[in-house]
């Protein structure tokens, strides 16, 4: 119950401030696994918020999943801090 009450805020942090900003052109809004699609993408936007620093709107742009990511879902190249951020995410 605890781990449901933890998703849930989860899921109502990214809808307040990544929903919008996620890039979800490449996929039909009608398919069954959209959500699904949206919700692992705008978590590696929050990884990469949380660990470079970042306000949503970079953090959105730096979402590469697609059907050749090779299993990478984000890359931020931080220059201030000297890091490469990869992020791989699934929601479920």
């Amino acid at each position: 119950m605890k781990e449901l009450l933890q998703i849930k805020r989860i899921e109502a942090k990214i809808n307040e401030i990544l929903r919008d900003k996620i890039d979800m052109s490449d996929l039909d809004s009608k398919d069954a696994t959209f959500q699904t699609h949206l919700y692992s993408r705008a978590l590696a936007a929050l990884a990469v918020m949380k660990c470079a620093g970042i306000d949503a709107d970079i953090a959105a742009k730096s979402i590469t999943d697609g059907y050749n990511d090779i299993g990478i879902d984000a890359v931020y190249n931080d220059m201030d801090q000297k890091k490469l951020i990869l992020v791989q995410s699934k929601w479920r």
